[in-house]
């Protein structure tokens, strides 16, 4: 039974709670031995803490704890009230401090789009690579959920087949993504923007006019190849790099911080935020950068 109630877990992330397992059998064995299973867990994360991890990697591995701990009949040490607290606060510590991600707006997105067009060769590319800037802005998207993990990849990114556009918007499914662990998909709606050129339902529809037939995943080269991460990061530094921008300071996951921020400076509220890039909690309220906007 254990070990079909390991199959359940992604690859992924059976390799990061086992290596988290393993670290925390080695502290018992160690420096926890006679300690209070609350005690023991609160100087394991304090240890963490003091080396600089990441608050995020701490989760991952007090997730894979909790996960063992419950598949061998053990006490689950995660729960308890004061290590939740201190959780928070070390989220809260390094959002102050750590996380100088810039995000990308209305204005950047243009002239992203502007840059593309001296970087990417022929007009297939200028429009697919536009397409996901565009989409990677206005769906709020996750770079895994938008684009190939690899040119030989076909489980990632948005399928062939999961697009519909319509006057005014378009659909697009969300095969799996980090809050949908189980693949049960979800739609989101992707409105249109009255200028052209970022405008994700007129650059989806001349790119679907000039889409060859075939292939897994929607977003793909004039020869089918999947568009990789490692592509859309390549040209999204290119751009950067010719607007004069630090590198440092952007990423993939800027567009998505973009779309959080410049939705909260329009007034949209905590709900319509979670809603938009489809959170279950107040995780959004991290992506807001109001005094970075460019």
């Amino acid at each position: 039974m254990k070990a079909l109630a390991l199959k359940a877990l992604a690859p992924g992330t059976l390799r990061a709670y086992s290596a988290a397992w393993g670290d925390w059998q080695e502290y018992m064995a160690s420096s926890g031995r006679g300690k209070s299973w609350q005690d023991a867990i609160l100087e394991f994360v304090w240890l963490w803490h003091k080396r600089g991890r990441s608050k995020a990697a701490m989760s991952s591995a007090l997730a894979g704890i909790s996960y063992f701990s419950r598949l061998e009949g053990l006490i689950d040490p995660t729960k308890s009230f004061i290590l939740t607290r201190a959780l928070r606060g070390w989220a809260k510590e390094q959002l102050r401090f750590s996380d100088d991600r810039r995000p990308i707006d209305i204005g950047l997105l243009k002239d992203l789009v502007t840059a593309v067009s001296g970087i990417a060769l022929g007009d297939y590319e200028i429009n697919l690579f536009s397409l996901a800037f565009v989409l990677a802005f206005f769906g709020a998207l996750r770079i895994g959920e938008l684009v190939a993990k690899s040119k030989r990849s076909t489980e990632t990114g948005i399928m062939a087949g999961d697009v519909v556009i319509k006057r005014d918007m378009m659909l697009v499914k969300i095969q799996r993504s980090k809050m949908d662990q189980l693949g049960k998909g979800k739609w989101i709606s992707v409105p249109a923007h009255p200028e052209s050129s970022i405008c994700p339902v007129k650059l989806a529809e001349i790119y679907c006019q000039n889409r060859p037939s075939g292939g897994r995943q929607w977003l793909v080269h004039r020869d089918l190849i999947p568009l990789s991460r490692f592509q859309f990061t390549s040209v999204l530094k290119k751009c950067l790099i010719a607007l004069d921008l630090p590198l440092e300071q952007y990423g993939t996951h800027s567009f998505r911080i973009g779309a959080v921020t410049c939705a909260a400076a329009a007034g949209s509220s905590g709900e319509e935020i979670k809603r938009l890039g489809r959170w279950k909690s107040d995780a959004y309220k991290g992506y807001i950068r109001g005094d970075k906007l460019r």
